[in-house]
């Protein structure tokens, strides 16, 4: 059946057929990639997207902690509100996140992870509500216990169970990118195969097609020549039904025919003049005609072989001469330029488009008409044409809108195909690699500028973006790290540690200038306080000091003025109160105090000391004295027995010394124990009585209240510096203690 095909419909049936496979692995490539194009559609929507909504949400919960943690240390009804305002806005959003969340389908895994965080959720949002409603009456402290004790509990709860949904999203995300990576593997490996065996089919096909027309025409061509040399007995074979067929057929009678001439030639050779005549007058003309016929087919032959080789040398413009021919022939010759012609004129063109598309200069579409495969030509290279334009088009938007600022800006890439669709892909994608990094840069930039402190970057990049990702996480350390200084300066501030200050070491550049201008104006403020307040302490306690000599500027200098003032009138006093001791002492014991040299209160009390000594006697004014010297710290003071009843005085001061170095000598005790590191040696209380055994047992259950949370932190330090991590503390201590107890809680929760 294929022998009797002609020529170009063999040849169409190889095109047919390699166009064919070409077909095949196309669709398969095609259905493949649109089945890839869906698992990747499922992995973004059904786990990149939960994932991104998962980590606003840990966003927006760690700012719910720290604004309800600041609403409730807030003392300003402004700054209340603003917390209570952003509290309701991030709790709002954490809800339509998880409501998202919920719309979103997930594996089996998933779906648990994602119901252990509504069975977490009511015991949290019960907490939050009612922190703030003790908030809104004004229970701060109950408020506080509910922060450290059930609501920091339910919080912990909460997030465990939202990032264990996170690192199941994570793991699925991951088994479907695994599973992607496989089929595309085996995608690619099929196509291979299929197209090895197509092009082993289409290359197998050729060679048989090739073996069919050259084979033929071979054998053909010796037999002419052998023709060409008068040897007529020569059999063709070849039968068929194509173009060749039909050569072979006029082959066989041509040979027929001089087969016939020459037996016509033997008959006039044995005296038949009459045939002999016809034959010869027939001789001469066929021999004519022979030369010509032959001479014509060989100059075809030679004006074919050199079609041929310039065609092979890509001199397309050769032409056969036309004019050498008559008849048929010529006829034949124009055929085959007009063939040239109508074949190369579109190769031509093609070659021109692709040549100026090559180059960069798109041209405009073909609009000549052509028949056939070569308008085939022209729709391809036109529908080229479109896609490069297509392309440039895209190129210029996405650059102009770069240029304008609008990043947010990418090329629809389903405007496109094939290659061109990729490389508008790989662009989008580079913008969104390029673009991804910087927004979310200047949104950490804009919230920094606001004093909205974000947390931490923890996305992964690369390169420079990963500088940049680290510069604003440096950033972020050095602002928290400012903030938590300012905040450690005035909680000190208002717990009346007036000589905390921040460590500018911590900081560096700028930071560290406004630090250390923090710390020179505490101090330029708290030292005249602190001096104030030693002195107001020295007076409290009956030591007069000396005025101050000390220069200060404005409101600091009025204090000190103050201060002498009040130094000078209590020095007053107490010179004419010595004075009147004195005289007592002496016996005169009508002396009084000047009362007319104070005014004020200090003149009240002038007063009121005149009347006091003129209400006890020289002996209590001496026993006085004597008290006054224990006041002093000296407990060696001398004093007079006194006769009869008066003796109860020196009893009563002889108890009193007794007490007081009973007193000071466990204060030694204690204090000698503390050196030593026996912190659990303790002072007698039942030796005192009254409020020196207060004393001493206040001093006692002081060192208790220290060493107990020490003993537990140095235990639990012991545990953890072993491997042993013990649970959390969960005892109940009171400002720094409860400092460190948190501090031990978080590094156990840290080590596990």
């Amino acid at each position: 059946m294929l022998n009797n095909l002609k020529i170009a419909y063999k040849i169409m049936g190889g095109v047919i057929l390699a166009t064919l496979v070409t077909v095949i692995v196309g669709w398969l490539a095609i259905n493949n990639l649109w089945f890839l194009d869906g698992r990747d559609t499922k992995l973004y929507e059904e786990h990149t997207v939960p994932l991104v909504l998962i980590g606003d949400f840990t966003s927006n919960f760690q700012r719910v902690r720290v604004n309800i943690r600041d609403l409730i240390a807030a003392e300003e009804p402004a700054q209340r509100q603003n917390y209570r305002s952003r509290l309701d806005t991030f709790r709002s959003d954490n809800v339509k996140l998880m409501d998202r969340l919920s719309r979103i389908p997930m594996t089996e895994a998933a779906k648990k992870a994602y119901d252990a965080i509504q069975v977490t959720r009511p015991d949290y949002d019960r907490d939050m509500d009612q922190m703030l409603r003790l908030t809104e009456d004004g229970k701060d402290k109950e408020a506080t216990v509910i922060l450290r004790g059930a609501g920091e509990k339910s919080q912990r709860a909460y997030m465990d169970a939202v990032l264990k949904l996170q690192a199941t999203l994570a793991e699925d995300a991951k088994k479907l990118s695994d599973e992607n990576t496989v089929i595309a593997g085996n995608t690619v490996r099929t196509m291979m195969i299929i197209i090895a065996i197509g092009a082993a089919f289409v290359l197998a096909f050729g060679v048989v097609l090739s073996r069919m027309i050259s084979n033929p025409l071979s054998k053909m061509a010796q037999t002419a020549g052998q023709i060409a040399l008068g040897d007529v007995n020569q059999n063709i074979e070849h039968r068929s039904g194509d173009e060749l067929g039909i050569l072979a057929n006029a082959f066989r009678s041509m040979i027929d025919y001089m087969k016939g001439v020459a037996g016509a030639a033997d008959a006039l050779s044995k005296g038949d003049l009459k045939v002999a005549v016809t034959a010869k007058s027939e001789k001469d003309l066929l021999s004519r005609n022979f030369q010509q016929a032959i001479g014509a087919i060989r100059s075809m032959s030679e004006e074919a072989e050199r079609l041929s080789k310039a065609a092979v040398e890509g001199r397309l413009q050769t032409r056969a001469d036309a004019g050498k021919y008559q008849g048929a022939y010529a006829d034949i010759v124009q055929g085959v330029n007009r063939t040239l012609d109508a074949v190369i004129g579109p190769l031509t063109v093609a070659a021109n488009y692709v040549d100026r598309i090559s180059k960069g200069d798109i041209p405009p579409k073909i609009t000549d008409r052509y028949n056939g495969d070569f308008n085939e030509i022209k729709n391809n290279l036109n529908m080229c044409v479109d896609a490069v334009e297509a392309l440039v088009a895209d190129a210029n938007l996405l650059s102009k809108a770069a240029v304008d600022g609008r990043l947010a800006t990418r090329a629809d890439a389903t405007k496109h195909q094939g290659d061109f669709r990729k490389i508008v892909q790989g662009v989008n994608e580079t913008l969104d690699a390029v673009i991804g990094p910087l927004n979310v840069a200047a949104g950490y930039v804009d919230r920094i500028s606001k004093g909205d402190i974000p947390p931490k970057i923890t996305d992964k990049y690369n390169g420079d973006f990963n500088e940049i990702k680290n510069n604003l996480n440096t950033c972020v350390d050095a602002v928290n790290a400012l903030v938590a200084d300012a905040n450690l300066l005035s909680k000190a501030a208002v717990e009346g540690r007036l000589a905390t200050r921040a460590d500018a070491a911590k900081h560096q550049g700028d930071f560290r200038k406004i630090v250390q201008g923090v710390n020179e104006t505490l101090d330029a403020v708290i030292g005249p306080l602190n001096v104030a307040a030693g002195y107001v302490d020295r007076i409290s306690k009956g030591d007069i000091p000396p005025k101050i000599t000390d220069k200060y500027n404005g409101d600091f200098n009025e204090i000190k003025n103050n201060l002498n003032v009040c130094i000078d009138s209590l020095n007053g006093l107490v010179a004419e109160m010595n004075q009147m001791s004195n005289q007592h002492d002496l016996g005169d014991i009508d002396v009084k105090v000047d009362v007319g040299k104070f005014t004020g209160a200090y003149k009240v009390m002038a007063e009121g000391v005149n009347a006091m000594v003129f209400g006890h006697i020289a002996v209590k004014k001496k026993a006085m004295a004597c008290v006054s010297e224990f006041g002093r710290g000296n407990f060696e003071a001398p004093l007079e027995k006194f006769p009869g009843k008066k003796v109860f005085i020196n009893e009563t001061i002889e108890q009193v010394r007794s007490n007081l170095k009973a007193l000071i000598a466990d204060a030694n005790l204690l204090s000698k124990a503390a050196v030593e590191g026996r912190l659990a040696t303790r002072a007698d209380a039942t030796k005192h009585q009254g409020d020196f055994r207060k004393i001493v047992q206040g001093v006692n259950e002081t060192l208790d209240a220290v060493i107990g949370p020490l003993n537990v932190a140095a235990k639990y330090v012991d545990r953890i510096s072993k491997g042993d991590i013990p649970p959390k503390i969960t005892d109940n201590y009171n400002g720094d203690f409860n400092e460190i107890k948190n501090n031990l809680n978080v590094c156990v929760d840290a080590v596990n």
